[in-house]
Formats: C-alpha cells, structure tokens, sequence
C-alpha cells in the first residue's frame, strides 16, 4: 500500500501494488507539488506476539515506512529534546563507575537504571553532589541506561563487565 498526502500527517492511500517485488511509479503530480509518502506493507496473517514480550500487544499486521523520520515534523523545539550532559567513568566498569554531572547548586537528584528490556533495576533518591559513585552490587553483567531526574534531566548508557 502506499500513502501520499501534501504533508506528513494527512496522509490517504494513494496507490495499492500487490505482492510485486520491483514496482516502478511515475507520479505525475509529483511535480506541481511537494507530496509525502508512505510505504506500507500488510500481511495477510497478523504476528500475534507471545509472553508478554511486546507491549501493547497486537495483532500486528503491517509495518510502515517513515516513522521515524515523522516525529520531526513534530514541532517540537529541538532544545527540548536535547539531554544534558553526563560523564560515566570508567565506562565499561566491573565494580564501580562515577556519574559526574552539574549540581553546584546542590538541587535534589534521583538515579534511575533501567535494563535493555526497560526493567526498572535500581533507584536513589536524593543525590545532592555533582558526582555519584555507582557500585555493582546486585546489577549482572549487561548494557543499562542510566536517568539522573531533578531540575534538569541527565541520560547515560553503562556498560558492566
């Protein structure tokens, strides 16, 4: 199936190609205006997913192209988007690390690690300095993402050994 619209979010169906593999399309409006477009392809059987393992889950039955280029038609500030910076030393590390970020104003700062499936493994609460010194304790060797939230929000990425 494809989409096509004057802008990214008023997009109808445009045109249906079947199951062929080399489709060639000669729109001939594509030149008047600035069109988008959007490829979607649908599956006759949905992906039911199982255990849990997806969010929200389906059926699933197509998948579409564009998506993420789409949320920068948001018009979101980009500013907003942006997050502050962190610096995670060593990184990797094996049985502790050092989360330095700036707090000269000793605001009240809590640290959140999550795993790669999004499970929430620790929290602390009231981080008062500009540095943090995080040790291993009960986290397993993997890949976690670190949040330090209070005035301002700080992102990170560990990696434990």
């Amino acid at each position: 199936m494809i989409y096509r619209g004057t802008d990214s979010t008023g997009l109808s169906e445009y045109q249906s190609v079947g199951r062929q593999l080399n489709f060639t399309d000669k729109d001939p409006d594509a030149l008047a205006r600035k069109y988008y477009y959007r490829v979607a392809g649908v599956i006759k059987d949905p992906c039911y997913p199982t255990a849990g393992k997806k969010a929200d889950s389906g059926p699933y039955s197509h998948s579409m192209s564009n998506i993420e280029d789409n949320r920068f038609q948001t018009g979101i500030n980009d500013k907003q988007m942006r997050n502050e910076f962190i610096s995670i030393f060593p990184n990797p590390f094996s049985e502790s690390t050092t989360l330095k970020f700036s707090n000269p104003e000793g605001f009240e700062y809590k640290l959140s690690i999550t795993d790669l499936s999004g499970k929430l493994c620790r929290i602390v609460d009231n981080i008062t300095t500009s540095e943090y010194l995080l040790e291993k304790e009960n986290l397993k060797q993997g890949f976690y993402f670190v949040e330090l939230t209070g005035p301002k929000i700080y992102r990170g990425k560990i990696v434990l050994e």
